[in-house]
């Protein structure tokens, strides 16, 4: 909760956040700020399984070198993300300039994309 995460960078995926096989995951007032992976996917985070959550997170000028630009989620049961701010978000190659989802029941409520 209210974590901050500034120009954090990850060879692979997961520029700021890696999570692989856990259960829940849970991110509340996180700003992702000019974080990147730079051959991988998730700008900001990479998670991989269980439920995911992100509410009220901003990511700014986050980049992947694949895709998602600010999040990259495979294989989760949940994926949901409630009034987050994706602003400058981009994904080099591939898709999801913003997110990208592989898997689950994808939910984005009040969420704002700029850019």
């Amino acid at each position: 909760t209210s974590c901050h995460f500034v120009q954090t960078e990850a060879g692979s995926n997961g520029g700021a956040v890696f999570s692989a096989s856990c259960c829940t995951f849970d991110l509340t007032a996180c700003t992702f700020d000019r974080t990147r992976a730079l051959i991988g996917g998730g700008g900001a985070a990479y998670v991989k399984g269980g439920d995911v959550q992100f509410t009220s997170c901003h990511f700014v000028q986050t980049e992947a070198g694949s895709n998602g630009g600010a999040v990259f989620s495979a294989s989760c049961c949940t994926f949901d993300l409630t009034a987050c701010t994706f602003d400058r978000t981009r994904a080099l190659i591939g898709g999801g300039g913003a997110a990208y989802v592989k898997g689950g029941d994808v939910q984005f409520t009040s969420c704002h994309f700029v850019q």
